[in-house]
């Protein structure tokens, strides 16, 4: 896949990226964290990749002055996120980044709080405003993608992992020639109808959950994951009880682990990526 030629201009300007592992931080016009500031993606191009790879960051969720502000209970809400930031991001080492080595990666970060999903500001705090403008970045990021001649995967954790299903329909929109897959890691679509009633109306949220026919989707979760727990309201019984009830085909794993995509070792799961990935059982 050859980006764009004002893609590469930035690339190469910027250099932004630890020559080790082949990541640039690209800054993108029109995105602003909950702070205000700019912020932009993480690329690592492959000479002659046909597939793309775009993965969602997670980081907790926000919608008012305690839990932005008082409990922090969102990543980069206060700091903003930007090519500093990347520089240090443990995360570009994700091993869900090693089940697509031949795909051009892109790395979202997650500064507005809203589970990628949000197009309002709100003052929480009289005087300053939140920016909840997750999916407005989501619109500015594509737009500034290459065109794959291959397939798009979307795949996110926890927050990222909601944002991805949050928004699989623009994701599809914005590749309409292409095959898009999403996939989640740690975010069960479990007790967010009486959530988002709440969280989308602070935020304006967008769900637009629809993908065409043929497209491919996945869930890795754990029964009692305990912050899905906590973050739902859900006991860890009732969680159980309704992740299982997702239709899949997904891979419910026992235990109460939060995230699988960062580790490195991925054993079961890995194996279950690379089926979603290729189209095979149990994803013909």
């Amino acid at each position: 896949m050859r980006p764009s030629p004002r893609l590469v201009g930035v690339l190469l300007l910027l250099g932004c990226g630890s020559p080790d592992d082949g990541w640039t931080w690209v800054p993108v016009e029109g995105t602003r964290c909950a702070n205000g500031t700019t912020t932009g993606m993480g690329m690592r191009t492959r000479e002659g990749s046909k597939d793309l790879l775009i993965y969602l960051m997670g980081g907790g969720a926000c919608w008012d002055a305690g839990t932005c502000y008082g409990l922090s209970l969102a990543w980069n809400v206060t700091t903003g996120y930007s090519g500093d930031l990347f520089a240090l991001e443990r995360l570009r080492g994700a091993g869900i980044f090693d089940v697509f080595p031949d795909a051009t990666q892109v790395f979202v970060p997650y500064c507005t709080g809203d589970l990628h999903s949000g197009t309002l500001d709100r003052e929480h705090i009289p005087g300053t405003k939140t920016r909840h403008l997750g999916a407005n970045n989501l619109d500015a990021l594509l737009a500034e993608l290459p065109r794959p001649q291959g397939r798009v995967f979307v795949v996110g954790t926890s927050a990222g992992g909601y944002g991805a299903q949050l928004n699989a329909e623009r994701f599809a929109a914005a590749f309409p020639n292409n095959e898009v897959h999403v996939m989640a890691d740690s975010a069960p679509m479990v007790a967010l109808d009486e959530k988002l009633t709440g969280w989308g109306e602070v935020w304006g949220t967008t769900s637009r959950t629809a993908l065409p026919a043929g497209s491919r989707r996945g869930l890795v979760a754990s029964k009692r994951d305990w912050l899905i727990s906590i973050f739902s309201g859900l006991s860890p019984e009732e969680l159980e009880k309704r992740t299982l009830e997702l239709p899949g085909p997904n891979l419910i794993l026992d235990g109460n682990q939060h995230v699988f995509f960062d580790a490195k070792d991925l054993p079961g799961v890995k194996e279950y990526v690379e089926a979603w990935r290729d189209g095979r059982a149990p994803f013909e």
